[in-house]
């Protein structure tokens, strides 16, 4: 895969980059013909494809979310979208990412279990694995349960309330900290010694 940056506000506007792996915000790669590292954004560039999988990558951007170990190339991504088309067999015209969890497998292997909803309407789970350094792959895919996947929804709604309030709490002890130190005269014990 290629690109090439069509921002004229770029450093490299309309210089093409051969494309070594890419995000859902921004492009690496090396400029064409050269050794020189770069990193552009995902939306300064016009794709020029090399493969039809590559296509589908750029089609369902939010699959980039996904992350991937190190050992595993950008065709993971074609073979993701080749299972959803197969799977949806209709038009998707959203992908959400839920959950991307990596679960463990033996040596020289990886495993992922990315839960999804697609077009806002239908829950799906993904599991995937391969081997290091390999581009083939397992992956499968299956509805969730909806009575499940709406308990599963409040349960995480829930859980992250409390952690909402937690990380709240321990703000407003920082800010609490921080105002004590900067203003000495803001001691309540001081306070309460001179009230005496």
């Amino acid at each position: 895969m290629k690109v090439q940056v069509v921002n004229n506000l770029s450093e490299f506007y309309s210089a093409v980059i051969d494309v070594r792996m890419l995000n859902y915000d921004y492009i690496f790669g090396h400029l064409e013909n050269s050794s020189i590292a770069v990193k552009v954004a995902f939306e300064d560039v016009d794709f020029i494809y090399e493969n039809e999988f590559e296509e589908k990558i750029v089609k369902y951007r939010d699959l980039l979310k996904i992350s991937l170990p190190g050992t595993v190339t950008i065709r993971f991504y074609g073979a993701f979208c080749s299972v959803l088309e197969e799977y949806f067999n209709e038009e998707i015209k959203s992908i959400t990412i839920l959950k991307d969890d990596d679960e463990k497998a033996r040596k020289g292997y990886w495993y992922k279990r990315v839960e999804l909803i697609i077009n806002e309407i239908r829950p799906a789970c993904i599991t995937a694995s391969g081997r290091n350094y390999a581009d083939k792959y397992n992956v499968n895919m299956e509805d969730i349960d909806i009575l499940q996947f709406i308990y599963n929804c409040k349960k995480g709604i829930y859980e992250i309330k409390t952690e909402i309030g937690k990380n709240l709490e321990r703000l407003r002890i920082y800010e609490k900290a921080l105002r004590s130190l900067n203003d000495p005269n803001d001691d309540p014990k001081k306070k309460a010694l001179e009230g005496m």
